[in-house]
């Protein structure tokens, strides 16, 4: 198809052969095994950071918060404005808000501020793809194309949490896994940018 021509009723067959779907498939690979391995690990990160652990399950808990709102108000931008920014700031603010917990010392409402900010991202992440897949590659083979991509996200779930724990292991300390995992979700980001803007749905 030519470039930024919506492929409505394109197969999964035909949508393999194609760099677009190649490249959501790594964003959403690369995104949710950060995504994931934050999220497994989040408790332990605060309380590695000097948290005693009943106050960083609370702290943890604004996550969830975090994640309806960033749903709703991704799902609101997505139609408003160009898709491609609104992935990149959702995963920047994710990234920011992992960065932010390798802060040593830092008090308790910074913990809080960075996990909120970790939530928003994740939780505003959740609609970007099937959105892009559907605006890409139309509706009519939608649950094909996007249930391909689930078993994609799946492994990274798996893997995600299982390479932090692995690293910690190693080094004995989160410290490594918050410095590379923000400058990591850059990834995702130019993968989704360099598919161009998305097509009017059809």
């Amino acid at each position: 198809a030519a470039p930024g021509a919506a492929m409505a009723g394109i197969t999964l067959r035909e949508a393999l052969r194609t760099s677009t779907y190649i490249k959501l498939i790594l964003a959403i690979f690369t995104t949710y095994l950060l995504l994931q391995a934050m999220m497994v690990h989040l408790v332990p990160v605060l309380s590695n950071g000097g948290l005693p652990r009943t106050e960083a399950v609370a702290i943890a808990g604004l996550m969830g918060v975090g994640m309806v709102l960033g749903k709703i108000i991704v799902g609101f931008l997505l139609d408003r404005l160009d898709s491609r920014l609104v992935a990149a700031i959702t995963l920047a603010v994710a990234a920011v808000g992992i960065l932010s917990l390798s802060i040593g010392g830092a008090p308790a409402p910074v913990r809080m501020l960075s996990v909120l900010m970790f939530g928003l991202g994740t939780g505003g992440v959740s609609p970007i793809y099937p959105y892009l897949t559907a605006r890409w590659f139309g509706m009519a083979s939608f649950g094909r194309l996007y249930g391909a991509t689930t078993s994609i996200y799946a492994l990274a779930h798996s893997l995600g949490p299982i390479s932090a724990s692995r690293v910690y292991d190693s080094t004995h300390s989160y410290q490594l896994i918050l410095a590379t995992a923000p400058l990591m979700l850059i990834i995702p980001i130019a993968l989704i940018w360099s598919l161009g803007k998305a097509p009017a749905p059809k």
